[in-house]
């Protein structure tokens, strides 16, 4: 079965990426173009050419990672990913040039914005302060 892996280690300041693992986790079907942690280092979000971005739980106790929600929407493969200062929601920027507002309570997309950039990096960080 082929995949992409996301190999990230613990660190007492949180998740970082790294060439060899303490916990490897099979993320998706596609390239991941993008990664994000949480402000509180308890969440990481994937974002993939395969369209869609995962979301996955930390346990800071053992280290291990749980998928937790995976969302769908894009039409076109994830290119970046933003999570809000107070992580109620993340933002997506895909190559369908829309960018997604979703909320992570109950994984709903909130706001749809049409982007002509190719980068979404400057434009996720103004949304995500709405």
């Amino acid at each position: 079965m082929c995949g992409v892996y996301l190999i990230v280690e613990f660190a007492s300041t949180g998740f970082t990426v790294i060439s060899s693992s303490a916990i490897t986790l099979r993320a998706h079907g596609k390239d991941v173009n993008a990664i994000a942690i949480s402000p509180n280092d308890q969440l990481l979000a994937t974002a993939s050419q395969d369209k869609t971005v995962k979301l996955f739980k930390f346990n800071t106790k053992t280290t291990m990672a749980q998928e937790w929600a995976t969302l769908i929407g894009h039409k076109r493969g994830v290119w970046d990913i933003a999570f809000s200062p107070v992580e109620q929601c993340v933002a997506t920027g895909s190559g369908d040039r829309t960018i997604k507002l979703w909320s992570l309570s109950d994984f709903s997309c909130l706001k749809v914005r049409i982007s002509h950039a190719l980068q979404f990096s400057v434009y996720l960080n103004n949304i995500i302060r709405l």
